[in-house]
């Protein structure tokens, strides 16, 4: 029988922000500071990835409406990137999260080349590319 990987929401806590910040990695634009605000204020929500009882790692979410459609968006591009094994199995759910919400799609985003490299081997297409610029 297959492993059962469930999403629990989770409150704010030192694991999650200590993989998180990983996750955020060297972005310059973008902080855990702005994360953590945005999970307090309900803009995001944050979830624990566990499998059997086993705590694989956090996601940070929120559901975009666009142009009359919806999507997933996984912020900093998951707490549980760093991991191959534990992202495909994620996935999944994190699938379902999207289907139950209306959103026929998700996306990551991304602050390095690797884990872009995981993100695809996990299933995701390259999109786009975002640049930034202060003004």
């Amino acid at each position: 029988m297959a492993a059962k990987v469930t999403l629990i929401n989770a409150n704010w806590n030192p694991q999650a922000e200590s993989l998180l910040i990983a996750a955020i990695g060297n972005n310059p634009s973008y902080t855990i500071n702005e994360l953590r605000n945005e999970v307090a204020s309900g803009t995001s929500r944050l979830v624990q990835v566990v499998e059997d009882g086993k705590p694989l790692g956090y996601v940070v979410y929120f559901i975009e409406v666009f142009g009359g459609g919806r999507e997933l968006v996984l912020q900093a591009g998951a707490a549980i990137s760093g991991d191959l094994g534990a992202l495909r199995k994620a996935v999944p759910a994190l699938a379902n999260l999207a289907r139950k919400a209306g959103a026929p799609t998700m996306r990551a985003h991304l602050g390095d080349a690797a884990r872009m490299r995981l993100f695809k081997k996990a299933g995701f297409q390259l999109a786009e590319y975002v640049v930034r610029a202060g003004v």
